[in-house]
């Protein structure tokens, strides 16, 4: 059996928005808690990999994934810090192997 796993605080108050692009590209947004929002133009091919990034850092309770970062503020388009980029590599380190 499994269970439901909560989302994390960080992440229960993030609205996330795959848009369908009209002949053109998709669209990644993110609504804040306060009502600030990010938002992102990318390809299709992104828009699956950004479902993948929600998914794990939900399932994982990961609260400084990517999601984590843009509900605290960041913005989709920023490149994280190189200590963000660490921390997230030494994380999945710790999952357990498939």
């Amino acid at each position: 059996t499994s269970e439901r796993v909560p989302p994390n605080g960080v992440m229960a108050k993030l609205r996330i928005e795959l848009k369908k692009g009209r002949g053109g590209p998709d669209m990644l947004a993110c609504v804040r808690a306060d009502g600030s929002r990010t938002w992102e133009r990318v390809q299709p091919a992104i828009a699956v990999h950004d479902l993948v990034h929600f998914v794990v850092e939900r399932e994982f309770r990961m609260t400084h994934g990517f999601y984590g970062l843009v509900a605290s503020g960041w913005s989709i388009t920023a490149s994280p810090p190189t200590r963000i980029t660490v921390s997230l590599l030494a994380a999945s380190a710790r999952l357990p192997a498939a």
